[in-house]
């Protein structure tokens, strides 16, 4: 199987692309949380240095090209094709209410977008049509890929860690499956995602990670206050997507504190993990 050299090779990148530029400087981003102009500034940093080598996105240094499209396509494939199993569950009318659903969603977005991307640098040889792009457009296509893999490292541990106790009592066959698959195959998508990509990822990118998280938390509300389709003998307080979000509870403050600081974490040691990766494959 052909290592990444030689799919380069054979698809040349264009005068704008150099590989290998610009890391050291990406490096010296700062641990502490920069101030507004500090943000932006890196921010505009790292996308220029994206744009300077965009085969990043689209190129891989264990497998060839194809390899990669391949298993994107397989991915997104998938993550479309378990989504009716949820359906099938009675869950079309809540669907998008959960976290869980969303992500899972957002990660099959990411697989056909990237592999659209794979695809077409493939055909072309070049990340001209990327290039062309409007600087929010290619910010938004990065961002595609940093929200799962954030996201897909706090589902599984939240959902076995507080939501899963019914699931093991008396679950059926099909509760099981989507499950698994929404709440732990996910995981596992994700870490080969993250072992076959050069995709990036820096300390500067928490704004949209930490903002998703606070949006929703307001939608969670919205929900509470808006949604009716529940018996009211079962939920007395009102329908909540999430049980410990129950405000009715005296515990449920204790998950407001501490899962925004749970997503800064986890989002913290995921960025640490592509730094380790990128320096141990620049050696």
């Amino acid at each position: 199987m052909p290592d990444i050299h030689l799919a380069v090779d054979e698809y040349p990148l264009t005068a704008t692309s150099t590989p290998h530029t610009s890391t050291s400087s990406l490096d010296n981003t700062p641990l502490t949380k920069p101030r507004p102009n500090q943000l932006a500034k890196a921010y505009s940093t790292h996308l220029n240095a994206l744009c300077r080598d965009p085969s990043v996105l689209t190129t891989s240094r264990v497998v060839s090209i194809r390899t990669l499209l391949w298993w994107r396509l397989g991915a997104a494939f998938w993550t479309v094709f378990i989504i009716p199993w949820s359906l099938a569950r009675g869950e079309a009318q809540t669907y998008l209410f959960y976290f869980t659903h969303l992500t899972w969603v957002g990660l099959g977005v990411w697989f056909l977008v990237s592999a659209f991307q794979t695809w077409r640098f493939k055909r072309d040889g070049s990340m001209n049509a990327f290039l062309k792009q409007s600087k929010f457009t290619q910010w938004v296509t990065w961002n595609l890929y940093v929200l799962p893999a954030t996201f897909h490292w706090i589902v599984p541990i939240v959902y076995w860690a507080l939501l899963s106790g019914s699931l093991i009592r008396t679950g059926k066959a099909i509760d099981w499956w989507t499950n698994v698959n929404v709440h732990a195959l996910d995981f596992v998508f994700i870490m080969v995602e993250f072992y076959l990509n050069r995709v990036p990822m820096y300390y500067s990118q928490w704004p949209p990670v930490v903002g998703t998280g606070l949006a929703y938390l307001g939608y969670a509300f919205f929900q509470h206050g808006v949604y009716q389709g529940y018996d009211k003998a079962d939920y007395p307080n009102g329908w909540w997507v999430y049980s410990f979000l129950n405000t009715s509870k005296a515990s449920a403050w204790v998950y407001y504190l501490v899962l925004p600081l749970g997503f800064v974490g986890v989002f913290l040691f995921v960025v640490w993990l592509h730094k380790k990766r990128d320096r141990r494959r620049e050696q």
